[in-house]
Order: C-alpha cells, then structure tokens, then sequence
C-alpha cells in the first residue's frame, strides 16, 4: 500500500487468453464510493508474452482511462489510475497476434489520506497532448548511432525528430502551468497540470486521432490562463480528438470600429470579436490597401494580396481556441492622408480558418467607412 492510502478494495481475477481471433477478456468492477485509485497487477504465464490490460469506464466499449502492454511482459506488471467512487469499470485484457497465456492479475483500490499523495507520479497511458517535435535542433553526442554526421571528437548540434524532441516542449509547457499558478497563489497538484494542459489542447489537424496524439495540440497560452486564476481542468473535462467529427468550421462573431468618417491621417480602432468556434482557429480581418494598419494591439502579421476585387490587406490577428470565447482581438489602422485618397473604403469581413478545415469562413460582416478630406496636419 502507497503512503498516505488506505485499502477500500481488494480482489483478484484469472483467466486464459487466446488463441488469436478469440477477443478480449472483460472483468467488472464498481468502485467503492470511498475509492480514489485503482492498482491492478498483472502475471502471466509463460512470460514474455504481448498482452494488454485497459480499465474502460462505465462499460465494455466505455472510454479508455488507463491501459499498459505496449512491450512484452516479464515477471508482473502494474497499473495504477485514478477512480471515481461509485463508478462501475470494466478491466479489459486483449492477446496479441499468435498469443494463449494464463493470467492472473490482483486488484487494490485506495482511498487518499492527507498530502503526501497530492503529490505522487501520475500516469497517462495514452498520448496526453501534441507538441512541436519535428527537425528540432538538439545537442548530439559524437557516438550516437542517430548522428546526422559523421562521428567525432567534439558535441555539435543536428536536427532530430520524434517524442524525445516533443517531450521538453510539453514539460516546458506544464513548467509555465506550474510557474504561472504559484506566482498567483495556487498550488497545483500534478494531476490538475496534466488535466489543464489536455482541456486547453486542440483538435486542430484532420489527421489527429486519440492513439497519435491524445487531447489534440497543445496551447501553452490558455493552459497558463486558467492556471493563473486557479481555474485547473479535472480529469472529465479531456476530451481527446474525434477523427470522424464533421471538418467544417463553425464560427460566429462581429465586428466594430470607432465610426464611419475619417479625415486623412486619423485612426481607426477596430476589434473583431469571436462569439463562438467549433474548432481553434486563426483569425484575421480584411483591410483596404491605401490604409495603414499599425505594428500594435493583436497584429502578427500584414499581408497585402491581390483578389477579384483588387488589392486589400489581411490582417493576422493570432488564433483563438473554443474555450477561449468569447474573444476579441484589436487592431489599428490610418486613413490614408492624400487628398487624392478620399472616398470610401470597405472593411471586413473577418474570417477564421482552423488547419482541421483548411478553409477561411467569414463573419462579423463588412462595414464602409469614409474618409472625408486629407490630412490637415501634413
């Protein structure tokens, strides 16, 4: 028994597994209503045999919330989770191709007593959250058999790809959770810095599923938000990434400025506010090219293209999750001051494109502003 717990539940089960084609083994177990934690520890016989062991919750083809087996097992192997109390589980164990072994796993539950536990490892057996991993450059060792060059006497630097370069993007990620919290007063508890980075995460690529990349890709910026105002995720507010979701975007909002009558060299305030998202998106709006939008508010990038209607400029206000929404992202631009330069001159409308849909969806509407004379000052 781990310090700090106290036993609710004891058991144990047994079975045979396989020939291949036979199918899973399932076992119930309801939670006692005092039960925090689930430790199952599993043999089997011969060893060295491919087998894998899941807890599926409420039913046989409920969500997965823990699962080992991706390497052969020798001697015993355990798994540890945590539980809600009164909840029924289903323990699944599934052979690998050309496997027949007997089993016999032992079950514990814990109830948590006092701090100490707050603190202990917690385990995800699945992938939790994508994060940058590719061509990532890193230090490499002069004898390492990945070396991009030829071996030698001297450390150098080579671009690697794969979890190894993932995983210090995502600790970095949950540093920041951690950092942000306790500067606030908070002391988050290992489970709540997972849990906040996986409800943060985004569903943001068509070729996301659960088993590549878990919760979706993760967003530093509103995970270090909600730690701010110990607004921690729990456990049930992880939703992992749906393959078979409908790819087109849902995107509501408007759109606002300081007026409709400029004079040359005056500028205009807008904000485009994102009312409600299906999907994490990137956000910009659509300005006349004779006006000049400034280096300020929300702007990451200005583009001048041509289209249909001539030239305009699209402004790159960053991007924006669901659960940040409603969101509003501000911009600057000038009138154009040259007496030449009078008229009017549309604005909008906005749109949002998220990498799941590839396609900009426009909202908020255009409105017309006018510039009434040139600039007076020049």
């Amino acid at each position: 028994m781990t310090s700090g717990q106290y036993v609710v539940d004891m058991g144990e089960f047994e079975g045979t597994l396989g020939p291949t084609g036979t199918g899973s083994n399932f076992h119930e177990w309801e939670a006692p209503n005092s039960a925090d934690t689930l430790e199952l520890t599993l043999d089997i016989t011969p060893d060295g045999e491919q087998i894998s062991m899941a807890v599926r919750e409420g039913s046989k083809d409920g969500r997965v919330i823990a699962k080992l087996g991706e390497e052969p097992v020798y001697q015993h192997y355990t798994l540890e989770t945590d539980v809600e109390g009164g909840t029924t589980y289903w323990i699944e164990l599934e052979p690998a191709t050309n496997v027949y072994v007997e089993y016999h796993v032992d079950l514990e539950s814990h109830e948590k007593l006092g701090e100490p536990t707050r603190y202990r490892p917690v385990g995800l057996y699945r992938p939790g959250v994508g994060t940058p991993g590719n061509s990532v450059m890193s230090t490499v060792g002069p004898t390492d058999p990945l070396d991009a060059l030829e071996p030698d006497e001297e450390a150098y630097y080579s671009p690697m790809t794969g979890t190894s370069m993932a995983c210090p993007a995502a600790a970095g990620i949950c540093a920041l959770v951690v950092d942000a919290a306790r500067k606030n007063g908070y002391d988050p508890d290992p489970a709540e810095v997972i849990a906040t980075v996986e409800a943060t995460a985004e569903d943001v690529h068509t070729a996301y599923t659960p088993w590549n990349v878990g919760a979706g890709f993760a967003d530093a910026e509103t995970a270090v938000r909600r730690a701010e105002s110990g607004d921690f995720a729990k456990f049930n507010e992880t939703e992992l990434v749906d393959p078979d979701a409908p790819t087109s975007l849902a995107v509501s909002g408007s759109r606002s400025d300081d007026g409709d009558a400029f004079t040359g060299g005056q500028t205009n305030q807008v904000e485009v506010i994102v009312s409600d998202l299906s999907h994490g998106a990137e956000v910009r709006d659509t300005v006349p090219a004779e006006w000049t939008v400034e280096d300020a508010g929300d702007v990451e990038r200005v583009e001048l293209v041509e289209t249909s209607d001539g030239e305009v400029k699209r402004v790159y206000l960053g991007s924006v999750a669901p659960t940040e929404t409603p969101a509003t992202r501000t911009y600057f631009a000038e009138a154009p001051s040259d007496a030449t330069e009078t008229g009017d001159y549309v604005f909008g409308s906005a749109e949002a494109d998220s990498a799941k849909t590839d396609d900009w969806v426009a909202f908020g509407g255009t409105d017309t502003n006018t510039v009434v004379a040139e600039d007076t000052d020049a």
